[in-house]
């Protein structure tokens, strides 16, 4: 008997209701609350699921009818496709059936700058409906809306609307539907043809190719496309790594001419710039983007690459021979055959390995060297970087920093090795000791006999 003069059953059952009560008063809503089950979530607005398809397309549900002609991304990168889910089809019924009549439409010419509009006829075969998920277009200059469901037996509609301001000569544009068709859940439909560019150029590409530091130019010239007449309003370059040195109009409205060279003290390198024409045909603004290339090449040209790099195929040999050859050449030669130059001095910057070294041998005086880089011996290290420093006489090109790769193939312990071995887990307590190993050593005779 207890205190409280209970037995002890008597206290367990009491703690037991308490901890109930307990528990049912942090689970029951209080009295002041509306009686009813509560909901598992709140139901979104008509707003709210607007803005969460546009941040993140949500697959629909099978069954919900969606709105019809429901606008896709307007963006100019291409949207992402929604999965496709297919329907299930129970037994005896055929499911939905997605038919495009001439899913392949072609434009034939237009101008340059005009929307092409077509509305693709989608019939559905099947006796469920069918669901269209989404339209995903083959590039950004086209949208797409479409009707989400179609009944059984019925026929909606895609409508495509294509952008050719971008576009130019013959050209077809697909585009991926996703269904809820079973077994051919995607479909294609695409659009096509020769797009008439408003305006030309001549050469197709323009090049500024020479020496770095000496003057370059190119002359562009840019006619009219088609027979309606061009008037320019605006040219300029955009990234500033060239000149707009004229710009001039050879032809009323028919034939211009531009005149673009390089930057002085330009670096040795590749850039680019882009040539941005602004001008109006048949009372419509258009804009065209010429693109230029920039080779300001340097004085002394180095190859075949500007790096040399051993890959592990080359150093294997050094693991079982030290003395092994492994080499590469490097040429040393002036981009102008008419320029001279000498190289003074060449020197290898290292790792603490000593790992490179190289040798300069003329090959013509003053106009062309070789280079011979070797790899001394192997390395435990997956990658070892070094710098072949070129000192010359040019004045333009007074330096050369050529990097140098060393690639090794290095051996790792296997998972399996000894060391890596589990250690063996101990004896259970408690367990029967006639059934457990005995944990004496065994006998060495015992041992030879059993293995013969």
């Amino acid at each position: 008997m207890s205190r409280l003069g209970l037995p002890p059953l008597a206290r367990i059952s009491l703690s037991t209701a308490l901890c109930l009560i307990v528990l049912h008063a942090t689970v029951v809503p209080s009295s002041a609350q509306e009686p009813g089950p509560r909901p598992v979530a709140s139901q979104p607005t008509t707003a709210q699921e607007q803005s969460e398809r546009a941040a993140q397309p949500q697959e629909p549900v099978p069954g919900r009818k969606r709105t019809p002609l429901a606008p896709q991304s307007q963006e100019k990168r291409k949207p992402k496709l929604p999965k496709a889910i297919p329907a299930v089809v129970p037994a005896g019924r055929v499911g939905p059936k997605i038919r495009i009549p001439g899913g392949k439409f072609d434009w034939g010419s237009v101008l340059q700058g005009t929307k092409v509009e077509h509305t693709f006829k989608v019939h559905n075969d099947g006796d469920m409906p069918l669901q269209i998920f989404g339209v995903r277009p083959g590039c950004g200059c086209t949208t797409a809306s479409f009707d989400r469901e179609i009944p059984a037996g019925g026929v909606g509609e895609i409508r495509m609307i294509m952008d050719t301001s971008r576009l130019r000569r013959e050209m077809r544009k697909r585009s991926t539907i996703s269904c809820n068709v079973p077994r051919t859940p995607y479909a294609e439909i695409s659009l096509g043809g020769r797009v008439r560019p408003l305006l030309l150029w001549q050469p197709r590409i323009p090049t500024l190719d020479g020496p770095a530091g000496q003057p370059m130019e190119i002359q562009i010239v840019l006619k009219k496309g088609t027979r309606h007449l061009v008037e320019i309003l605006d040219q300029k370059l955009r990234l500033g790594n060239a000149e707009l040195v004229s710009f001039t109009e050879v032809q009323p409205r028919s034939e211009y001419h531009a005149t673009v060279a390089n930057k002085p003290g330009a670096p040795a390198g590749t850039t680019s710039d882009v040539l941005q024409v602004t001008f109006k045909v048949r009372g419509v603004e258009h804009t065209e983007q010429v693109p230029i290339v920039i080779e300001n090449r340097p004085s002394i040209a180095i190859g075949p690459r500007s790096n040399i790099q051993f890959l592990q195929r080359d150093t294997e040999p050094l693991r079982k021979n030290d003395k092994a050859q492994v080499t590469r050449e490097l040429t040393v030669t002036a981009y102008d055959p008419d320029n001279s130059f000498e190289i003074t001095g060449i020197e290898v910057e290292n790792p603490p390995e000593g790992v490179f070294s190289a040798q300069l041998s003329p090959v013509r005086e003053n106009k062309e060297y070789r280079i011979t880089v070797s790899v001394l011996r192997f390395v435990k290290r997956s990658v070892v970087r070094g710098k072949l420093i070129i000192n010359t006489s040019d004045a333009a090109t007074p330096r050369i920093e050529v990097p140098l790769y060393a690639q090794y193939k290095v051996l790792r312990r296997k998972a399996g090795s000894r060391q890596n071995s589990p250690s063996p887990k101990p004896a259970r307590k408690g367990a029967d000791d006639s059934k457990s190993p005995d944990p004496r050593p065994a006998d060495k005779n015992t041992v030879k006999k059993t293995h013969g």
